[in-house]
């Protein structure tokens, strides 16, 4: 981002590994249309990121009860990046294999909603006031059913802050009561539905553990081949506002059950806004649980554990969770001076795949919005020349008045001649 004419705008985002604050883009925020039959292409905006994460945002499924809805991920493959772009494909997953039993619920379809997104470079940062870390690591899961600290993996946050083995950490005066995380799996070494679930978080790293579904094979659970998690963590509470037109804000909650529980958001969005967020305790080990977003709106959103019924019908989870959860969306209208060097694609952009509601057929005539592809079939054939009053089809029979003489056209050396017969 530049001002005038050989300036460089310096923004309000510090850089902590640097040292320096930021005169580029270290987060992107996008939004795309995603189903569960196919994997959506996206593309960064930004052209800086050399050493990024992606992130997926909570799909909303389901009713406002545990019994309306199902539990849903959205899994990232094929991350790549070329010339400071990153590409990724996105696609939702529900429990729906042969490990997962269909007698309490069968999966069916899920149509495209939208979803958020989002790509960060790693490191420590510090905007308006507030920390984020930005860091991955490799996750595998040893045991199927979990009995101490040690059975989950801990993923330390980024190094490089007061020198490069000095391990960056949220400071002292930061509670940890506050701190929050959510992350995303960043390949498909197993391609199935997975999610990741935290055990803890502090200042230093958080501990988490790859979730699948419920199932009656042990063998199911154990995943030993390394699989990536990205993380993003952050302090829960607060609200920012960006002179780019996005604002977000940041949410802990210890007490978030199989009821929901809903959030009055603290910007003024233009749309509905994007969530992120994951369960960041793990306080009931019996059953495999996620976090579930079933109402989003521009003013609120509602959070719920949300069980499955591979296993057994019952989906109440009474015991409460922590989660920590992640909200990004549009503001043009609100006022900020901050300089925020996050990258965004408006909640507006119109869907990259046909409507919930298409026409079965194709149509016969154009319509306001003409369809992309040619029709099915020819549309009537239009007269030769125009008339005053076009009919909408051809005439099938003599005119009421017919010329009193041949009419003919001529082009080079061709002379066509057409008779009309009086009756």
């Amino acid at each position: 981002m530049s001002g005038a004419v050989g300036t460089t705008v310096t923004g309000s985002t510090y850089d902590r590994i640097n040292g320096a604050y930021l005169n580029k883009y270290w987060l992107e925020v996008g939004f795309a249309y995603v189903d569960d039959l196919n994997w959506l292409l996206q593309t960064t905006k930004t052209s800086n990121f050399s050493n990024p994460i992606v992130l997926a945002g909570l799909p909303s499924v389901g009713g406002t009860s545990y019994l309306d809805g199902y539990p849903s991920t959205i899994r990232i493959k094929g991350i790549t990046t070329s010339s400071g772009k990153v590409s990724f494909y996105l696609k939702s997953y529900q429990p729906n294999d042969t490990f997962c039993s269909t007698q309490w619920y069968t999966p069916i379809h899920q149509n495209a909603s939208q979803v958020g997104w989002i790509v960060a470079e790693q490191g420590a940062y510090i905007l308006d006031g507030h920390y984020y870390m930005v860091t991955k690591g490799d996750v595998t899961r040893a045991v199927a059913q979990f009995t101490s600290v040690t059975d989950f993996v801990s993923i330390n946050f980024p190094n490089g802050c007061g020198g490069s083995t000095v391990r960056c950490t949220f400071p002292s005066t930061v509670s940890t009561g506050i701190l929050g995380f959510f992350s995303s799996l960043q390949d498909l070494v197993y391609d199935r539905f997975l999610m990741v679930r935290g055990q803890t978080i502090n200042r230093q790293l958080v501990r988490v553990q790859i979730w699948s579904h419920d199932s009656a094979n042990s063998s199911y659970y154990i995943m030993t081949t390394p699989t990536s998690a990205g993380i993003f963590a952050f302090e829960g509470g607060f609200k920012t506002s960006c002179i780019e037109g996005i604002s977000f804000e940041t949410a802990r909650d210890d007490n978030v059950t199989s009821k929901i529980f809903y959030h009055t958001l603290l910007n003024n969005y233009d749309f509905a806004p994007g969530v992120f967020g994951m369960l960041i305790t793990t306080n009931s080990l019996v059953d495999s649980t996620g976090l579930r977003v079933p109402v989003v709106t521009t003013t609120t959103y509602g959070v719920i554990t949300q069980e499955d019924t591979c296993l057994d019908e019952q989906q109440i989870h009474t015991t409460p969770e922590s989660t920590g959860t992640f909200v990004a969306g549009d503001t043009t209208s609100a006022s900020s001076t901050l300089t925020c060097f996050i990258q965004y694609t408006s909640a507006r952009t119109p869907t990259p795949i046909p409507t919930a509601k298409p026409t079965p057929n194709p149509t016969v005539a154009p319509t306001k919005a003409p369809t992309k592809t040619p029709t099915a079939r020819p549309t009537a054939v239009p007269t030769s020349v125009p008339t005053l009053n076009p009919t909408k089809s051809p005439t099938s029979v003599p005119t009421l008045k017919p010329t009193e003489a041949p009419t003919g056209t001529c082009s080079g050396s061709t002379f066509t001649v057409t008779m009309t017969q009086s009756s």
